[in-house]
């Protein structure tokens, strides 16, 4: 089934919806099948048909949430599957940084404990933030970003991937200096 900008854009909306706007609608409709079940004079059938109505919407935008959160969990494990295994550090994050997976590469390098990719990289870098900001705004407006980065051990090559509305793919290389025994980078 295709799904259309449009329907993606709407499903994701979906899925940002508070758990209380359904419940709030749900106790909306049950409490207009109260009225009709309590016989309220003037509302009857009337009561009985918009309680009704609001229950199979809430169904409905239930249904959808739930859609729309199977959906981008599926889209960020199919495009983290891509770089599971790749032997440099990997990490998917959100728009803010904040690491949602890591390959066994990423979690060998830099540990476990860092919840984002500037406290991670702040390991081999000084004052990531202002450079993975800007990787993070170039990749947002043009799909991928990429920066080589000096340190004491070689070039660092920081890339970055936009792989969902709110989802980024980074990758980590390490470049040995001239002389040393890992490859150099290239120049582009």
């Amino acid at each position: 089934m295709a799904v259309t900008g449009t329907m993606r854009m709407a499903m994701a909306g979906l899925a940002r919806m508070p758990g209380t706007g359904l419940a709030v609608l749900l106790v909306l409709g049950l409490v207009f099948l109260g009225l009709w079940a309590a016989g309220v004079p003037g509302l009857g059938p009337v009561a009985g048909l918009a309680g009704l109505a609001v229950l199979i919407a809430t169904g409905v935008l239930a249904g959808l949430r739930w859609l729309a959160e199977r959906r981008a969990a599926d889209e960020r494990r199919d495009s983290f599957a891509l770089m599971g295994a790749d032997s440099a550090p990997c990490f998917s994050t959100d728009g803010e940084g904040r690491i949602v997976l890591r390959n066994a590469a990423a979690e060998a390098r830099f540990g476990g404990a860092a919840d984002g990719v500037t406290e991670a990289l702040g390991q081999v870098t000084l004052f990531p933030g202002s450079l993975l900001a800007r990787l993070l705004e170039e990749a947002r407006r043009d799909g991928a970003a990429r920066q080589d980065v000096p340190t004491a051990e070689g070039v660092l090559r920081l890339a970055v991937h936009r792989s969902g509305e709110d989802r980024f793919l980074w990758r980590v290389d390490t470049f040995g200096l001239a002389g040393a025994d890992a490859p150099v980078a290239p120049r582009p």
